[in-house]
């Protein structure tokens, strides 16, 4: 009986130790599936033994850029390269019982621009951004460090954006700042209001020999209006410029539409030390991304833009160049949900707006490039 007892007992215990085994692998089976789809949606996020979350993401992405009438200043390398566009690693921590997170962003960009000239071979690694997350209150939320700006459409950071140079009215936007910045939420709308002292770039606005850009502030409201994912932005640079700007962004079936408009305007005393004629300008950009039906793998973003500054020269530096216009177009192919190949044509016309070799003056300006990038 007692022999029967003990081969009951162990039945029972390996029994036990069995479903207990079963329960961990279904576990580590669980967990292995959850970052197989992290992965495919192109982030990885990891869990400690704390059940804090870290979250890595970022892209690299290069390509070969020409462009004509560089100026006489520009050496002729300065007409074509090739060029490190950016390497990015974002990190994102968030404790699970703590309110805030932080939000890391390391590496470099060249973020080139439609009017300007091929940048540097490679960016310069940095800190990017860097910000503390708090949340104190359910639904405010306050962000403090080294910030992203949200005025804009735009990304600095090339690899998000759907073409591979930024356009005319996003060359003007601004860069990311030191300060702090405060967001409530409400019924599906943000509403936002920062203030900062120093900016990444230091020569970004500044003026030589007026002023350096010693504080900056900013507010506005972003939410979902008749379908549009929408931004109603202001953000003053102080004693030198001020915008006011507005996007709107839509994905549809086939097509993807989003329209940015900004409008600047000089601080009085800066027009007059520049001896500038008009104190205002303004500019608006439409973005038309159809999808090509081959397995979803290609699309055709185009960047439409139209820009009138008058005498202002915020955009181009010529007073000649009253009223501005570019197209780009940017076939892509995606590889892989996370890798893509893309070529660009760009052209921009403004009256006296550029220089050729010697110096000579010229209306137009026309930019080719080519890219190979991984967003993960």
């Amino acid at each position: 009986m007692k022999g029967m007892l003990r081969v009951v007992t162990v039945l029972l215990l390996f029994s036990s130790l069995s479903a207990k085994a079963d329960e961990e692998i279904l576990r580590q089976e669980q967990k292995i599936e959850d970052f197989e789809s992290q992965l495919k949606e192109g982030q990885c996020v990891l869990t400690d033994s704390k059940n804090t979350q870290i979250a890595i993401s970022g892209g690299i992405s290069a390509g070969y850029f020409y462009t004509n009438n560089p100026g006489k200043e520009a050496t002729k390398n300065r007409k074509s390269k090739f060029v490190l566009t950016n390497a990015l690693i974002n990190l994102s921590i968030s404790p699970k019982d703590y309110p805030f997170s932080v939000n890391l962003g390391l590496g470099g960009t060249a973020t080139p621009s439609l009017v300007d000239n091929p940048v540097d071979s490679g960016p310069q690694f940095d800190i990017e951004y860097a910000d503390l997350s708090l949340t104190p209150i359910q639904n405010l939320t306050l962000e403090i460090g080294l910030l992203q700006p949200n005025a804009g459409y735009e990304d600095t950071y090339t690899f998000n954006n759907k073409n591979i140079t930024v356009g005319v009215v996003a060359s003007q936007q601004p860069y990311n700042a030191y300060g702090a910045r405060v967001t409530y939420s409400l019924n599906n709308f943000d509403v936002y209001g920062g203030y900062y002292r120093d900016r990444l770039d230091n020569t970004e606005y500044a003026i030589e020999g007026y002023s350096d850009v010693d504080h900056s502030y900013e507010f506005g409201i972003g939410g979902n209006i008749f379908g549009f994912d929408s931004t109603l932005y202001y953000y003053n640079i102080n004693g030198i410029r001020s915008l006011v700007g507005i996007t709107l962004e839509k994905e549809f079936e086939n097509i993807y539409l989003a329209i940015d408009a900004d409008y600047w305007k000089w601080d009085d005393n800066a027009k007059k030390f520049q001896n500038i004629k008009d104190n205002s300008a303004y500019g608006i950009s439409l973005y038309v991304s159809p999808k090509i039906n081959v397995n979803e793998k290609v699309e055709m973003p185009v960047r439409l833009e139209y820009v009138n500054q008058g005498k202002s020269k915020i955009y181009v530096d010529s007073e000649d160049a009253d009223n501005i216009y570019t197209i780009t177009v940017t076939p892509t192919y995606h590889l892989t949900d996370d890798i893509y190949i893309r070529a660009e044509g760009g052209y921009v016309y403004a009256q006296n707006g550029f220089e050729d070799n010697h110096g000579q003056r010229k209306d137009s300006k026309y930019y080719v490039s080519f890219e190979v990038g991984y967003a993960f």
